[in-house]
């Protein structure tokens, strides 16, 4: 089990040599923005390596929060840091169709240089019921549970189980994501001291035609 995060940071870092991309599912990169993420990365030991996991700063809790990213809140908080999930490329060999544990083992041996920006993603108890309560516990979003003998499938899988804790709140919409013409969700965010700060990406739950 690990803790679910918003995908707001998501990316793909991919390592040939002495060049880092840091590739969001929209197709960007965003090397240049988070700098020191790509250079932990590139001073990793392996020569080609494909991550996947997301940017992330975490607050005074040590829980990542969206909205950290995005803006100056005053509020204490980490650099930004690259949170790894999985290893799908190391040192010339293919890993999509290795178990995932195995595939955890590589990740922790091709980070483990590099403890401070560069992170493997916490692992809960593999007990559910264990694993939900730290979750509700630690404030975090929810958790992801993941079948150890799973494979690396892009897109969506049964054996991967997202369960997110219900948050409810009242937001003001700011505009759309707009995704080469189709609908990617609402922008929202919140009154605060007079600001309006940005919340997040609502991306789920809306019925009806879209146009």
């Amino acid at each position: 089990m690990t803790p679910r995060r918003s995908t707001a940071g998501a990316s793909s870092p991919t390592k040939d040599g002495a060049h880092v991309w840091l590739v969001s599912r929209t197709g960007r990169n965003h090397a240049a923005r988070f700098r020191e993420v790509a250079d932990a990365i590139r001073r990793l030991p392996a020569t080609s390596l494909i991550l996947d996991g997301e940017v992330a700063r975490f607050g005074k809790q040590l829980v990542s929060r969206f909205h950290l990213l995005h803006e100056e809140t005053g509020e204490l908080a980490t650099p930004p840091v690259f949170v790894a999930f999985d290893c799908l490329w190391s040192r010339g060999r293919h890993l999509r169709q290795a178990p995932l544990g195995d595939r955890r083992l590589v990740l922790e041996r091709e980070i483990r240089d590099d403890a401070t920006v560069t992170v493997p993603a916490r692992r809960l108890n593999a007990d559910g019921l264990k694993a939900w309560q730290q979750v509700v516990e630690r404030g975090y979003e929810g958790l992801v549970a993941k079948d150890e003998r799973s494979h690396y499938v892009s897109g969506p899988t049964t054996s991967w189980l997202k369960v997110k804790v219900r948050h409810e709140g009242r937001f003001l919409v700011g505009g759309i994501v707009d995704h080469a013409d189709e609908f990617g969700g609402l922008l929202v965010g919140e009154r605060v001291g007079g600001a309006l700060l940005y919340r997040g990406t609502v991306e789920w739950g809306f019925t009806g035609p879209r146009g």
